[in-house]
């Protein structure tokens, strides 16, 4: 690739918007704040100086509750708080526990799913619970933020701990609450490669550090 890319990551440190040339030289990096990505990484290209050709994302697992008017409403990604009870508790929901997650899924529940995510806030924020129309991940939500879909890739989508065999268990989702219309508050995923909308134009796909293009 010889154009520059906007690479948008959300790493342990937070979101970063980098400029990055095909050579790989870095032209621009700036902080993001997670409430205004579109306008940040606006600032980026503008700083990087060249235009670009392509937006990737990648993102590390987490849950970003997304309310009705399209803000956030409950941001829960990383160590703190900790979800490792809310992880234990999803596996010793299952009868055979490890076992049965590792058949429907391909693993056992971990800290860092969206699915221990949302145990947590089920369980510690009323609020933010009944106001969340959406549930994303990271990556997603980073898609939704730009301009684009709610969507992410297969890769993105397992770590929820509720995707197998293209789609979402919804029985899994149900063990954290029955009652949600989980059908569409999850993100679409879309084949490897995949478009997740566009953005000034430009389109942005899943790829940047630790991803392929």
């Amino acid at each position: 690739m010889s154009g520059a890319v906007l690479q948008v990551v959300w790493g342990v440190g937070g979101i970063t918007a980098s400029v990055v040339h095909g050579d790989g030289e870095v032209l621009a990096r700036l902080e993001v704040d997670p409430a205004a990505v579109a306008a940040e990484c606006a600032r980026a290209v503008d700083a990087g100086g060249v235009p670009v050709e392509a937006v990737e994302l990648s993102a590390m697992p987490g849950l970003v509750a997304v309310g009705a008017d399209g803000s956030p409403v409950a941001t829960v990604v990383g160590d703190h708080p900790d979800t490792s009870p809310d992880a234990g508790w999803l596996t010793d929901r299952l009868p055979g526990k490890a076992s049965d997650w590792q058949a429907a899924v391909g693993a056992a529940p971990a800290a860092d799913w969206l699915l221990a995510k949302l145990s947590w806030l089920h369980r510690s924020d009323a609020d933010a619970w009944a106001g969340m129309s959406l549930a994303l991940t990271p990556l997603a939500w980073l898609a939704l933020a730009l301009g684009g879909a709610a969507a992410t890739d297969a890769a993105d989508a397992a770590a929820t701990g509720a995707w197998a065999d293209g789609s979402y268990r919804g029985d899994l989702l149900a063990i954290v609450d029955a009652d949600l219309p989980w059908d569409g508050m999850l993100p679409a995923v879309v084949a490897e490669g995949g478009s997740l909308g566009t953005w000034r134009g430009i389109p942005i796909r899943c790829g940047g550090p630790g991803r392929p293009r």
